[in-house]
């Protein structure tokens, strides 16, 4: 069976703001117009659970391990 590889990179909290502002959408995350992709709860500092890059496109999850099952 072949192994699949996954690559991801760790943000800290104190590195949110500048990742979101990179992407020009750190006034929306404040502005709380994020939402999850699978559950559609608002995103904060305080749920925000990962952020997948899917073609060239931020994709957000909650910290709800329903949400967070098989994102890879």
């Amino acid at each position: 069976m072949k192994k699949e590889k996954v690559v991801f990179d760790l943000l800290f909290e104190g590195q949110l703001k500048e990742f979101l502002e990179r992407l020009e959408i750190y006034d929306k995350f404040i502005n709380n117009e994020i939402k999850c992709e699978k559950c559609e709860s608002t995103l904060t500092s305080d749920n925000l659970g990962f952020i997948k890059i899917e073609d060239k496109e931020p994709k957000f999850y909650c910290d709800n391990p329903e949400c967070l099952r098989g994102v890879s």
